[in-house]
């Protein structure tokens, strides 16, 4: 997934984190939310998750790609405050 800069990263990560931990495809084993590439105009997410088998994988996969769209929807944007005040 590619985010904005003003992505707030800990609420979203506690926000997938929950979910997969929750999740009944889920096997426990492995799960993080890393920043993956970072570019002048985004950076990319990856959420890595572990499953007891490929089809869970996949079923776990499309419900945090989901998740962290909505999320990122509606998490509000992070404001840099004026190099030059005045």
């Amino acid at each position: 997934m590619y985010a904005d800069y003003g992505l707030q990263l800990a609420p979203l990560r506690e926000e997938v984190e929950h979910l997969v931990k929750t999740a009944r495809e889920w096997d426990g084993r492995f799960f993080n939310l890393q920043v993956t590439n970072a570019t002048e105009r985004a950076m990319q997410l990856r959420a890595l998750c572990t499953a007891a088998s490929s089809s869970l994988a996949f079923d776990l996969r499309c419900k945090v790609a989901k998740a962290s769209s909505i999320s990122c929807s509606a998490s509000p944007p992070i404001t840099a405050a004026p190099s030059n005040p005045q």
